[in-house]
């Protein structure tokens, strides 16, 4: 039901914008095509997968918003994608409404990052409610590989993204939790096993332990692609600014 509810919502999107979709030249029609199919999956297995784990009125209104959320930001960066892909400049509009949406999801995910670390036996990791915003990322440094006269260091520039100057100095901060948040898991993990009375007795010693732990810990693939998550949300922050972003 999943998959072609899915479908169902790719080809509704599709179809709403298929005059100006006709338009594109056919590498770049198939990157949006793409981006509106991963999309479409990414909500409906997002909404599917909260609602059925909910069990209480709070849930199923984080559940709501979330989704809610998710959507918005899928229309946005749908939006963006087609003024890079039709080499059309950036508006401040939109440039700021992905702005403020990528601050919040990156917000959000180092909150459930910090529960991760504190209560990480008890969560699972949240990857369905950050798919879209990673993907998103993903999807416009195509875009913008697929423009002419693009920087090859600068595809996941932050504000060539968006489609503005918009950075500031305060923005480097967020690169900097997100990395902290990467490096905060892998040792906490980590420490988690190192701890155990069965770890301890099987692995004596530190110079023993540590390598077993961190093997533990990176074969956990729930983990790891959290991690890739996490890494690929500050990446725009890490590229620098760039000049005023046309496309």
């Amino acid at each position: 039901m999943a998959l072609g509810g899915s479908i169902l919502l790719g080809l509704t999107v599709v179809g709403a914008y298929f005059k100006t979709l006709q338009a594109l030249p056919w590498p770049r029609l198939l990157l949006v095509l793409a981006m509106t199919q991963t999309f479409s999956a990414s909500l409906v297995t997002l909404a599917d997968f909260l609602w059925y784990t909910s069990y209480s009125d709070w849930q199923r209104l984080y559940t709501l918003l979330i989704v809610l959320a998710n959507a918005a930001l899928a229309g946005l960066l749908l939006g963006r994608a087609q003024q890079i892909l039709a080499e059309r400049p950036g508006t401040l509009e939109l440039a700021k409404a992905l702005r403020t949406a990528y601050l919040i999801f990156i917000g959000l995910a180092l909150y459930k990052t910090y529960g991760l670390a504190v209560n990480g036996r008890y969560l699972s990791f949240p990857i369905e409610q950050f798919s879209i915003p990673v993907f998103g990322i993903v999807a416009l440094s195509a875009c913008r590989w697929l423009s002419p006269g693009q920087s090859a260091d600068r595809f996941a520039a932050f504000d060539g993204l968006i489609g503005w100057e918009l950075s500031c100095k305060r923005d480097r901060v967020a690169a900097y939790l997100l990395s902290f948040a990467i490096v905060g898991m892998v040792v906490g993990e980590s420490l988690a096993f190192m701890v155990g009375r069965d770890f301890i007795q099987a692995h004596p010693g530190i110079a023993e332990g540590v390598p077993v732990a961190l093997s533990y810990t990176l074969k956990n693939g729930q983990l790891t692609t959290w991690l890739i998550y996490l890494a690929l949300l500050s990446l725009p922050f890490w590229t620098g600014k760039t000049q005023n972003a046309k496309v």
